[in-house]
């Protein structure tokens, strides 16, 4: 004789309903959270190189040391590009670049 499973009452499925419902939300909350502070931390860096970009670009045309923002305690004296191609390290990783890349400087604002 085998005995039989516990009978699961309905509240108690209701209860493990809410509580899974309860876990996915707070899941998907963080994800947005997460999501949210990513996408952040992007749109301020984008900010900050169109600020440096038109304070280097004052400083150059003017002369004066020109802050990006008001708070700032540097400013900008050199303008660095690099290239953006990708060169292959060895024929066997096509896709790996090379570590070191053509850097030019700009020193127009000295």
């Amino acid at each position: 004789m085998t005995a039989a499973p516990p009978a699961t009452t309905p509240s108690s499925r209701r209860r493990s309903l809410r509580l899974s419902y309860a876990a996915a939300a707070a899941l998907a909350l963080a994800g947005l959270w997460l999501i949210g502070d990513a996408l952040y931390i992007h749109a301020k860096a984008l900010v900050a190189q169109v600020l440096l970009d038109r304070a280097f670009a004052a400083e150059v045309a003017s002369g004066a040391i020109v802050k990006p923002w008001s708070w700032a305690d540097t400013w900008p004296v050199a303008r660095i590009e690099g290239s953006a191609r990708r060169t292959p390290a060895s024929p066997a990783l096509p896709s790996m670049p090379l570590i070191a890349t053509p850097i030019s400087l700009s020193w127009d604002a000295l």
